[in-house]
């Protein structure tokens, strides 16, 4: 149990350090929703 509490330590410090880096660069999607194709209207929705 403490090997798990402290991976989840170290991923929380990683992604503190890694977000801002990552968004600077570009690196980020807006979102994080698959687009299906389009359907009979043309239009594209996000999938769930």
């Amino acid at each position: 149990m403490d090997v798990i509490r402290d991976l989840k330590r170290i991923n929380g410090h990683l992604t503190t350090v890694a977000y801002p880096i990552l968004e600077a660069a570009g690196g980020l999607a807006e979102t994080r929703l698959k687009t299906i194709a389009a359907g009979p209207t043309g239009a594209t929705a996000p999938s769930h």
